[in-house]
């Protein structure tokens, strides 16, 4: 990535819920740290605290159109809240959608971004159940085929077809996907809690190895340590991504590899 700024790097933070129980403390250092990391990377922090579901909305979408979009190389969008297997909160106790946090910046909608980056980063719970771990076997063969179960009972991939839904054939090479070159990474596997490391110290990971390994790496090096912890209780988290046709190697300072 080369423009100047890299692009818009949009945190929201929904920290004081009307229970005091659920107030997220401490997540203010945790949106202090990502608004230096990714300003240190080149992008345009905009940090955004305690919106509402209209408010959530309506701060997406306004970023999503913005004219400038088309001088960037990318855009970032951070999300922290408190959150279930589905859904996201807002402060107001409405929720929010994977899919209305993701498809506003899809490229049927947002135009400038296709086939740029988009990155989602969701710090949330995705369920209620905590993770007990299970025992580490020294002796395990990772090659062992017996722990999973074949089926002929699964539903069969059809294959691409260069027809539309008219019979009018088109060339596939001059179609994107809609919602291409997305990755969205969670704080847990769905169904389960997530947890604040105490440190709150890996954003520093993005600033240490930026300028030599690419996004999937450092994020693979996060989750690796995020999986060695426990929680004081001993339960354990498994942090995870979901790649959405974002193949290429994204490097935030690509001067290094000229």
């Amino acid at each position: 990535m080369t423009s100047k700024p890299r692009g818009y790097c949009v945190i929201i933070n929904n920290r004081d819920f009307e229970e005091e129980d659920e107030i997220r403390k401490m997540s203010e250092l945790d949106a202090k740290y990502l608004t230096n990391a990714f300003a240190y990377l080149g992008f345009d922090v905009r940090l955004h605290s305690n919106l509402t579901h209209t408010e959530m909305k309506d701060v997406l979408d306004d970023y999503s159109q913005r004219d400038d979009l088309k001088n960037h190389d990318a855009i970032v969008v951070i999300i922290m809240t408190h959150g279930n297997e589905k859904h996201l909160r807002a402060i107001d106790g409405g929720y929010l959608t994977e899919d209305e946090i993701t498809s506003p910046f899809a490229a049927d909608n947002c135009p400038a971004l296709n086939r740029k980056p988009k990155m989602f980063f969701i710090q949330a719970c995705r369920g209620e159940k905590d993770d007990e771990g299970v025992l580490r076997l020294p002796d395990s063969d990772d090659d062992d085929n017996s722990r999973f179960v074949h089926t002929t009972e699964v539903c069969d991939a059809q294959p691409f077809s260069v027809t539309n839904s008219t019979g009018r054939r088109r060339s596939s090479s001059l179609y994107d996907p809609s919602h291409g070159d997305m990755l969205i990474s969670y704080a847990t596997v769905s169904g389960y809690r997530a947890y604040r490391t105490v440190d709150a110290d890996h954003p520093s990971y993005l600033v240490q190895y930026a300028h030599e390994k690419k996004l999937r790496d450092i994020l693979d090096n996060v989750y690796r340590d995020v999986s060695e912890m426990e929680t004081e209780d001993g339960y354990k988290q498994a942090p995870t991504y979901e790649n959405r046709g974002f193949h290429k190697n994204l490097y935030f300072n690509p001067g290094y590899y000229e």
